[in-house]
């Protein structure tokens, strides 16, 4: 309010000797701008309003979700936990941790949260967005321009965590030799980060 006042004021003063219009009605004086700073700062603490628990988990949600290098969120959120608990640090560390794909982490905080707020939305709908980003189903075809038929299926399903993606792929691949059996085949597919990938030979052979 008080620095509303000394906004109005200063129009006042850049108009010259008449006020603007809308101010004749409402005077000025330095005595009501310093009543009104004064006024704020004489508010006591019990009469503010407090940050609600929904708005402290959106800010660290907007926080990490702008974050333009997912590392960078959990260093962040790992220093502010260490520094103070609070939910919505160890919140924010939670989502930190899903965008580095350490899922097993993040779910474990976010279960530490539910477990005290377990009717709150936020929290259970950030536990199913985490459960679902650990695992994942792709398909894929490739068709054959000229014929206009499909001559390749890719079914992939996989899981992954921190240090591993495991995944079961399907292949069935056709030939344009009508005499020969579509060839089909399956894989089992074991990631281990940093290390690299292995394949296990066909399961249906």
């Amino acid at each position: 309010m008080g620095e509303m006042f000394e906004n109005m004021n200063n129009i006042r003063r850049l108009s010259g000797d008449i006020p603007p219009e809308f101010l004749l009605t409402h005077p000025l004086s330095s005595s009501r701008i310093s009543d009104a700073f004064n006024a704020a700062e004489n508010i006591s603490e019990p009469g503010t309003k407090e940050n609600s628990l929904e708005f402290s988990f959106i800010k660290s949600r907007l926080e990490v979700y702008y974050e333009k290098i997912p590392s960078n969120s959990v260093r962040i959120y790992e220093s502010r936990v260490n520094e103070s608990r609070s939910d919505s640090n160890v919140y924010g560390l939670a989502l930190a941790y899903n965008k580095v794909n350490d899922f097993n982490n993040s779910l474990v905080l976010i279960d530490s949260l539910i477990r005290k707020y377990p009717k709150n939305l936020l929290l259970n709908t950030s536990k199913i967005s985490n459960e679902d980003d650990s695992k994942s189903l792709s398909f894929s075809t490739r068709e054959n321009k000229t014929t206009n038929v499909t001559e390749f299926y890719n079914l992939l399903y996989q899981y992954r965590n921190d240090c591993l993606i495991a995944g079961l792929e399907y292949n069935k691949e056709y030939y344009t030799d009508g005499a020969l059996r579509p060839e089909e085949s399956i894989f089992f597919k074991l990631t281990i980060v940093p290390f690299g990938q292995t394949s296990s030979p066909d399961i249906m052979k």
